[in-house]
């Protein structure tokens, strides 16, 4: 079984949401920070770009039976990191610590089962984050990480379920059906 066409799109990815249940925190900071925050979810890509809606049944069809040999696991949000990409451009994030091998091989497995899809490693090793914002400062970054080192909860969560989203077209994203892991 392959997906009828090699294509990708920046409308759609193959990732992991936080449960609902313990989005508040996350949510509250992203619509301070996060100018995405009315695009898609709260997140973590594992593919991005990713398949076009018309191919996720196929797509989610050809995960499924990777996905179920590997178990759940657990991780802790209450880190910020970032990314710089200019002296006036960083994206800040949640840094969904204390399962890095694991998320490295759930993000291997999927780019097996999707060769195609490799733009997350494109550039170097996988990076698990979840963004909470952009900003044009290092300072601005550095004040966000002393606020949330000092109130931000941990957030433990499992990542047990991946999802397939979809933007393409909507205002809000689409979610596809959740996919279980193990």
């Amino acid at each position: 079984m392959a997906v009828a066409k090699k294509v990708k799109v920046h409308t759609s990815a193959l990732c992991w949401i936080p449960p609902i249940a313990q989005q508040e925190a996350i949510q509250a900071l992203r619509a301070e920070f996060d100018r995405q925050i009315d695009r898609w979810p709260p997140h973590v890509n594992l593919l991005y770009p990713f398949v076009p809606v018309s191919e996720f049944q196929l797509a989610a069809a050809m995960l499924a039976s990777a996905l179920a040999r590997l178990p759940p696991f657990s991780v802790n949000m209450q880190r910020l990191q970032h990314f710089k990409h200019s002296q006036k451009s960083f994206t800040a994030w949640l840094d969904p610590d204390g399962a890095l091998e694991q998320w490295q091989a759930l993000q291997s497995c999927c780019m097996a089962v999707l060769p195609h899809c490799v733009d997350q490693t494109a550039r170097g090793a996988f990076v698990p984050h979840l963004t909470v914002g952009q900003f044009t400062g290092a300072s601005d970054v550095e004040a966000l990480r002393a606020r949330i080192e000092h109130s931000f909860e941990p957030l433990a969560c499992q990542v047990g379920e991946i999802a397939l989203i979809s933007r393409a077209g909507q205002v809000l994203p689409t979610l596809a059906p959740l996919w279980l892991l193990g």
